[in-house]
């Protein structure tokens, strides 16, 4: 079965319809140029299987902006070519006694504000947020509240999705625990995937931050945000990531790495849940992701920027004594894994990890009497 998804962006429909294989090998492998991939493995049985290269090159023989509309295949929008940084957002309907709890409003309404607030500052660059519904079987009344509210504003997009990208165990309705994902976090992974794929090949941007639909962006946020990509591009040769939250949220990477981190995330769906294997990924925990990441760095913030105001998880249960950090609380194992966390012993005087410990002693030796 080959795997395809049909989206719609604020009610304009893309549709992979059933047709001829080479079609369908079409959609998945040369959506956009640069022969980005939509999903890189097919399903045989309870396997996936990559798809090999011989098979894109044949038929990835030009790029989709040359290709014309065919049926009912419709192709992606033109890329936004000035967009710094692009924030997604998955959310899915979440309820309480029947009735559904609105934790999306207060997530967009934190970012926007700042958005608005920094819009004379930011120049010609752009901050686009992307909220993609997930929640494929029932009414997702708060989506489309916030798709009415927000229908004129220029930072907002709405997108629905339909995945079909292949389930590895189908017909498996195990719990799973907060280690070992079950059916439901699976699915989850898998919308993560879809919607970061669809990102990459319809807008063109240059920073992609994870943010769950229950966290508030604190005050000045996306200050620190813009703050910390300055810093860390200056200070490190290549870094990977930047954390700056906890969870599968505050998260920044750059563009060039989504494509290569949905493949991983869809791949390992079965063995960790999807921030673990986010962190796994960037870190270089296994020979896999080591490979691809080599030596650039891991950069964490000492700060979280994101604020968790639900109650209700859609990623796993969670443990009633666990106390969730709060605006600009420092992020301190076992919040973060110690990979990603802010070491406060070797960088005392700094707000980023790692930092340059020659120049810690030489502020240390300048301070007051």
């Amino acid at each position: 079965m080959v795997a395809h998804s049909t989206w719609s962006l604020q009610g304009r429909k893309f549709e992979g319809m059933n047709g001829s294989r080479r079609l369908l090998i079409l959609i998945l492998f040369c959506m956009i140029q640069n022969q980005k991939v939509l999903s890189e493995y097919v399903q045989d049985g309870e396997e996936l299987l990559p798809i090999n290269d011989k098979v894109k090159e044949e038929v990835c023989t030009e790029s989709v902006e040359k290709l014309p509309r065919l049926g009912s295949l419709y192709l992606p929008f033109a890329k936004d070519k000035d967009i710094l940084l692009l924030i997604m957002i998955p959310t899915v309907l979440r309820e309480k006694s029947g009735k559904p709890i609105d934790y999306l409003s207060r997530s967009l309404d934190s970012v926007v504000s700042q958005i608005v607030a920094l819009s004379d500052r930011l120049q010609l660059h752009k901050i686009k947020v992307v909220v993609q519904n997930n929640e494929v079987e029932g009414n997702n009344s708060v989506f489309y509240e916030n798709m009415q509210r927000f229908s004129n504003s220029p930072y907002v997009d709405f997108v629905e999705q339909q995945t079909t990208l292949p389930n590895p165990l189908p017909g498996r309705r195990d719990n799973g625990n907060n280690n070992r994902p079950g059916h439901r976090v699976r699915k989850q992974t898998r919308d993560v995937v879809s919607g970061m794929r669809f990102i990459d090949l319809s807008y063109s941007y240059k920073y992609f931050l994870f943010m769950e639909d229950d966290f508030e962006l604190c005050d000045h946020g996306l200050e620190a945000m813009l703050y910390l990509i300055n810093r860390a591009t200056k200070r490190y040769e290549s870094w990977i990531v930047i954390r700056a939250s906890f969870g599968l949220n505050g998260i920044l990477f750059q563009e060039e790495d989504i494509a290569e981190l949905s493949k991983y995330l869809e791949k390992h769906q079965t063995r960790r849940p999807p921030d673990h294997l986010t962190t796994e990924w960037y870190a270089g925990e296994t020979e896999e992701s080591k490979e691809y990441v080599l030596q650039r760095t891991v950069v964490a913030f000492r700060y979280n920027i994101l604020h968790h105001i639900g109650a209700i998880s859609t990623l796993r249960k969670r443990s009633r004594r666990m106390e969730f950090p709060g605006c600009w609380h420092e992020l301190m194992p076992p919040v973060v894994f110690s990979v990603e966390s802010f070491d406060r012993q070797q960088c005392p005087m700094d707000d980023m990890w790692p930092c340059e410990l020659e120049n810690e002693v030489k502020q240390s030796q300048f301070g007051a009497v």
